[in-house]
């Protein structure tokens, strides 16, 4: 099951992400489909973030992915581009897990596979580029699926060793109430 809506950005921003600019939808000029011609650029401080919530099916593991082009990149994770993921457990307050996003100088794909914890009723990702840091960010193809059976991993991506405060940038209606 897909969770993430429109991580092809074929609708503006502000219809499917919370939004913190600046951050821009971008038309690519090269071949390919639909899913490959629109992206999401960011300036410093730019983030995109959305939430989803899980039914009584909830998934034992989620994959989250994304294509990934930074303008000088090295295919290193400099700290600059991050992901955070946000977890919730009913009315309780969320904890947040930053992971730090390799800066691949062509498109690439990030991923990254999380056990869901069964109690867990709510997750939100924030991607964000640190505010200072403006070497032409580009994310596409954004997509959080189920992954039964996979066991945790990153590709392109390095979890931090500690957990954060709740960052700006988080979706509207986040944390639930």
């Amino acid at each position: 099951m897909e969770y993430i809506k429109d991580g092809n950005f074929l609708e503006e921003l502000s219809n499917n992400w919370f939004v913190t600019y600046p951050v821009e939808r971008v038309s690519d000029v090269g071949p390919g489909g639909p899913d490959d011609k629109w992206f999401a650029a960011f300036g410093g401080g730019g983030r995109l973030s959305q939430s989803i919530s899980f039914s009584s099916q909830k998934p034992s593991a989620i994959r989250f992915s994304a294509g990934v082009r930074v303008s000088g990149g090295n295919d290193k994770p400099n700290g600059k581009l991050q992901l955070i993921v946000a977890t919730q457990v009913g009315t309780n307050p969320p904890e947040y897990q930053p992971y730090v996003i390799n800066e691949f100088g062509t498109w690439q794909t990030a991923q990254i596979v999380l056990p869901v914890d069964p109690s867990v009723d709510h997750m939100a990702f924030l991607i964000l580029v640190v505010q200072g840091f403006d070497d032409g960010v580009s994310i596409r193809k954004v997509s959080v699926t189920d992954a039964v059976g996979a066991s945790a991993s990153e590709s392109g991506a390095k979890k931090s060793p500690e957990k954060v405060e709740r960052p700006e940038g988080m979706p509207k209606d986040w944390p639930k109430s």
